[in-house]
């Protein structure tokens, strides 16, 4: 791959590093042993190769010999500048303790754990997308930097981490959903597809990280429940105003009160948990209390759209 990579571009040694990471160790004085980071001999190394090269049996590799005994030896000593062998490296097991030990102060220490867990976490997805060809090979290491010290903001005492304002609800999901209150009560005031669709999706993002914030016990005692009382409390006065102008209304119009009181809760209302200011939390904490019938749209929302059915969240 190192000399396909060469082939393709011959500064490339100059910008990047090859490193070969394993949990074996390399034999004493072997060309492995000598591209280490300490103690590195790269001429000998080449040597060494090019030598392996020209005696090897192996029709597996042969195309592989012959194109490295092939490169200019300034050219195959730029690559092997490069190159570096992490040998004796920690296995799959031990690796977690090995982050969590370089992370240390990265998060209170009762938090560290979940720190590392995102970490893993994030580190898994970006090389899955990687392989699959999803997303572009090269991984920087200011990419890994950069999530570091988001996770350190996110992780310190009075902060909670966020890990769903991406997420996207499978479709078994998304139908389930469906058939839920809340996706009810956007039907009474004749909300569009696309909406609906987009209320789905914060519902189900604010239920996700609600639930790993209780799982993970990050919330303080009675915090969600003091959060949900001032979404209700800044929607009573609204819902209250739009039920006193629906006394004469007819049904069209109490449509159109429902639907500017919801535009409020979907456009403009925006309520932090804490550190938290994203637009899925205020959104989707909204669509659980709808889906309550703590809130509602509609002007007669508990008439007009009936108490939840059995088996309704």
């Amino acid at each position: 791959m190192w000399l396909d990579k060469l082939a393709q571009d011959i500064e490339a040694p100059f910008r990047m590093l090859f490193v070969l990471l394993t949990t074996a160790q390399a034999p004493d004085k072997s060309a492995a042993a000598l591209l280490r980071v300490r103690d590195r001999d790269e001429a000998a190394a080449d040597k060494l190769l090019m030598a392996a090269a020209k005696a090897s049996k192996n029709q597996k590799i042969a195309d592989t010999c012959q194109a490295y005994a092939a490169t200019a030896e300034q050219v195959r000593l730029s690559l092997l500048r490069a190159v570096m062998i992490l040998d004796g490296s920690p296995n799959i097991i031990d690796v977690h303790e090995e982050i969590t030990r370089e992370l240390r102060h990265a998060a209170p220490r009762e938090r560290l754990d979940k720190l590392v867990e995102r970490l893993e976490g994030w580190w898994f997805g970006a090389i899955i997308r990687a392989l699959s060809g999803a997303a572009t090979p090269e991984l920087p290491v200011l990419a890994i930097e950069q999530r570091v010290d988001e996770l350190r903001e996110e992780f310190k005492r009075d902060a909670l981490p966020v890990d769903f304002r991406a997420a996207v609800p499978p479709e078994s999901i998304v139908a389930e959903m469906d058939k839920r209150p809340f996706v009810r009560q956007l039907r009474s005031i004749e909300i569009g597809p696309k909406r609906i669709e987009y209320a789905i999706r914060d519902y189900y993002r604010a239920s996700e990280q609600r639930s790993r914030w209780a799982r993970e016990e990050l919330l303080i005692d009675g915090e969600l429940e003091h959060y949900e009382h001032e979404l209700t409390e800044a929607w009573e006065p609204r819902h209250a105003t739009i039920a006193e102008e629906a006394d004469c209304c007819t049904a069209e119009q109490k449509v159109a009160l429902g639907q500017s009181l919801f535009k409020w809760a979907e456009q403009d209302a925006s309520f932090p948990l804490r550190t938290v200011r994203e637009r899925f939390l205020t959104h989707g904490s909204y669509h659980i209390l709808a889906n309550r019938y703590v809130v509602g749209w509609h002007p007669d929302f508990k008439a007009g759209d009936g108490q939840p059915e059995n088996g309704d969240n």
